[in-house]
């Protein structure tokens, strides 16, 4: 398939947008852009259709567990899991793949995958984003020890093969979305009445924090029969019910949630975690040692979430999309180091999904806090508005400029690296990418990458 490739510079460096599907015939010539001459360089049209399919990631024992200290893994409790959509229409295919992982891969191999399935089946770009379990293996950008290990390689290998199954499978899809209400997990940061802010790690009493977002989003994806095929469940909470004492891998309360969920409807969907914005949000029962009845905590967070997601869904009404429209971005931002702000920057990709007009899905390379999706959604007129976290990438913390002054954990420089702001920009591009999308800025120039 014939590809046209434009880049021109911007102050603070290069940016890339890669973006296929318009609106109201508006013209997709951006900054950078990357177009497709062909599969999905006209207007979207026709019916939606959907791909699904789920791969157990088959992760070697022995590897670094993520998230505490160092420490090999010794095993396996439950499967860590990749789940992939395949949206598609006349003009365009994407895919969403969830990972159930600490974070996503490194960019060389997410790229190794989306130039396989470009090639293979058309695919033009593929999202990957993590749940951020704290009990699976740790993953590199760049390899200390030298080139990328065979058995990362194999994974990613795994992926790309369930993206060729899914692509190559699609269905008619009817979509619907609801949302409901769970209480699993608290602000982690304590600000006290003087300004000063106590880290409140685990908090089984339930004392009140502010902010926190309880709402449980579900997109639901039926086919023309009326069988439901896939579930998208949105919520932000670190996936932290195990602790450090826990060397197994798990997808922690994400996989509990998902498996009692499959199990309780008809034809066992695949039912996928899309982790919001839970940089300062913990559960209840926060790292649980395994002494302590660990594993049943798990199960017990991830069946309260799970019952309310089961509720939602079996409410929801599905409608199909017989003039579908799938419009995606993935640019890269530049950043000014925190520690070095005169000396490095920091590059990340946003990632903005829109299908039908209808369902938004937003995405940031870390650990975004929670403000920024509560944010979102109050400006957001979409029938839902997905923050996805730990999405194309991985350059830790994003608080809020608020939380850079108060301090804590995650707002610190200690572990936030990128320029205070940077959320805040962030979340400000996507809106502009939205507008355009829905041709309420069709038109308007690009604005710069800084």
């Amino acid at each position: 398939m014939p590809r046209l490739s434009i880049c021109i510079p911007y102050w603070g460096g290069w940016m890339q947008i890669c973006r296929f599907g318009r609106h109201g015939g508006r013209p997709l010539l951006y900054l950078c852009v990357v177009l497709s001459l062909g599969y999905g360089a006209t207007l979207s049209a026709g019916d939606l259709r959907v791909g699904i399919d789920r791969v157990e990631m088959d992760f070697p024992e022995g590897l670094t567990m993520w998230g505490y200290t160092p420490r090999p893994n010794q095993g396996l409790l439950d499967p860590l899991v990749a789940r992939i959509f395949v949206f598609e229409n006349d003009s365009n295919r994407v895919a969403l793949v969830t990972l159930d992982l600490g974070r996503t891969f490194g960019d060389p191999r997410m790229d190794r995958v989306r130039r396989r399935v470009e090639e293979s089946v058309g695919v033009e770009d593929v999202f990957f984003t993590a749940s951020h379990t704290h009990s699976g293996p740790y993953l590199h950008d760049v390899y200390p020890d030298g080139p990328t290990p065979d058995w990362v390689i194999a994974v990613v290998d795994q992926i790309a093969e369930g993206i060729e199954r899914a692509a190559r499978t699609t269905f008619r899809a009817r979509l619907g979305v609801g949302s409901g209400r769970v209480e699993i997990g608290h602000n982690r940061r304590f600000v006290r009445a003087d300004g000063s802010v106590r880290m409140l790690w685990a908090n089984p009493t339930r004392i009140s924090t502010y902010p926190v977002d309880s709402e449980v989003l579900v997109l639901r994806i039926d086919d023309d029969s009326g069988g439901t095929r896939g579930i998208l469940v949105g919520y932000s909470c670190h996936p932290v019910v195990f602790g450090p004492d826990n060397l197994l891998y798990s997808a922690d309360f994400p996989g509990a949630m998902a498996s009692f969920v499959r199990g309780e409807l008809s034809g066992e969907p695949v039912v996928a975690f899309v982790q919001g914005a839970p940089g300062d949000i913990n559960p209840f029962l926060d790292k649980r040692e395994l002494t302590e009845g660990a594993v049943q905590s798990r199960i017990e967070v991830g069946e309260k979430l799970g019952r309310e997601v089961l509720r939602v869904a079996q409410a929801i009404e599905t409608r199909p999309s017989p003039e579908s429209s799938i419009e995606a971005v993935r640019e890269t931002m530049t950043f000014r180091s925190r520690a070095q702000p005169s000396a490095e920057t920091i590059d990340g990709d946003l990632t903005v999904l829109l299908l039908d007009d209808r369902y938004a899905f937003v995405g940031f390379p870390g650990e975004p806090f929670v403000e920024f999706q509560l944010e979102l959604k109050r400006w957001s007129d979409f029938d839902a508005a997905f923050f996805m976290g730990y999405t194309n990438g991985y350059v830790r913390y994003f608080p809020t400029i608020r939380a850079a002054v108060e301090g804590g954990y995650g707002a610190d420089r200690q572990v936030s690296i990128v320029e205070v702001g940077a959320g805040e920009r962030m979340l400000r591009r996507a809106k502009v990418r939205l507008l355009e999308m829905t041709g309420r800025l069709a038109g308007e120039p690009a604005s710069p990458g800084r």
